[in-house]
């Protein structure tokens, strides 16, 4: 692997193209040869800092990204919207249940959350409030 093909996988990962899941089985496989090819600096940033670390780096390189806005920007997971009218009591319960959300007993207890988007390892909490 050189530089560039790195660069290539973290434009994808910043930029929402790569799901979270499929960069850790991808950084599984190849973590040590990035640390080989890289360098250890490289490798420790996107060990210790994940998403931040890819942003970091890409900017560092130059390289031009827009974050996607539809995915968490600490740790790149995809981020659970809630509308009112659009989003299901279901929905909302399924998200809560494999979420790490603080307070996702309540959220699924009451089949509600406020209207807005969520990590779901916690890490974003974005609120909207709507006026009628």
């Amino acid at each position: 692997m050189v530089v560039d093909e790195l660069l290539t996988v973290l434009k994808d990962y910043v930029e929402g193209r790569m799901p979270h899941a499929a960069w850790r089985a991808w950084w599984a496989t190849h973590a040590a040869e990035v640390a080989s090819r890289c360098g250890r600096y490289t490798f420790l940033r996107l060990k210790h800092r994940g998403f931040d670390g890819a942003a970091a780096i890409l900017a560092e390189h130059g390289v031009a990204f827009r974050r996607s806005p539809s995915v968490c920007g600490r740790c790149g997971e995809a981020l659970f919207v809630a509308l009112p009218g659009e989003t299901s009591a279901a929905e909302i319960v399924a998200f809560a249940r494999a979420s790490r959300l603080p307070g996702r007993e309540a959220v699924m207890a009451d089949g509600w959350i406020h209207p807005g988007r969520y990590c779901p390892n916690g890490c974003t909490t974005e609120t909207w409030n709507f006026r009628r």
